[in-house]
């Protein structure tokens, strides 16, 4: 119940929303990979008490699972956005969830997710609430890849994501710069799309079923608009920090 986590934890911030319960089902596997803690963090802006229900809630939904993870638990007390750009020192990912749709969620997107994208000193993944109710089975994970200063980390995030959890990568950008790529991790399953719009505008217009997206730092204002987008249920999105 400290207010540091071990070295290298993935940090989940719950709240007691369905969304955050799917977050935390997310970041299993993303402990589970790296060996190290799921760290459960709800946070107060009262003085906090030992163990919240949506420690709770969260705690059981990740026992259910059945992964051999191990689940730390902090309360504290501040603002959300704040204890969890201090929490992501040192953490190797943090988790956050959102509904997606809707004032208030917008609203809470822009008051936690938006921040840690912003300011996170580690990769920040925000979860749809309907992620893992409505999980894209054999969905894309779709990359910008459009020769920005960080498209390099970006990219390569995106393709240690899909070796993980075994989706193929759509990469939006040049083809000669994506076949580098391809060629860098010939076992993965890599195609190419040039739609000559940004992210956002090809998520508005493509079929094409999307788990979840990996944007750089340079793109995080495009967030509120993937998160959000009413015809895109189920996609998430996981920032780069570099």
């Amino acid at each position: 119940m400290g207010k540091s986590g071990s070295p290298g934890s993935v940090v989940v911030g719950v709240d007691g929303s369905r969304a955050a319960v799917a977050a935390a089902k997310w970041a299993v596997v993303e402990a589970v990979s790296r060996d190290v803690p799921l760290r459960l963090v709800h946070v107060a802006d009262v003085e906090p008490v030992s163990l919240s229900d949506a420690l709770r809630d969260a705690t059981a939904a990740i026992a259910a699972t059945g992964q051999p993870v191990t689940v730390e638990t902090a309360t504290l007390s501040g603002r959300a956005g704040t204890a969890l750009i201090e929490e992501s020192l040192g953490a190797a990912m943090v988790c956050v969830g959102s509904s997606g749709i809707g004032r208030l969620a917008r609203m809470l997107l822009g008051s936690t997710a938006a921040a840690l994208a912003e300011r996170a000193h580690c990769p920040v993944a925000v979860i749809r609430a309907d992620n893992e109710l409505k999980p894209i089975a054999g969905g894309w994970i779709a990359v910008p890849a459009s020769g920005d200063f960080d498209t390099d980390a970006v990219v390569h995030l995106a393709m240690q994501e899909a070796r993980l959890r075994g989706a193929p990568v759509l990469a939006l950008g040049s083809q000669a710069r994506i076949s580098r790529w391809a060629k860098r991790y010939p076992e993965m399953n890599v195609r190419s799309v040039d739609p000559g719009v940004g992210i956002v505008g090809y998520l508005h217009t493509t079929r094409e079923p999307i788990r979840f997206v990996v944007l750089g730092h340079a793109d995080t204002g495009d967030l509120p608009r993937i998160v959000g987008a009413h015809n895109r249920p189920g996609c998430s999105v996981l920032v780069v920090r570099q």
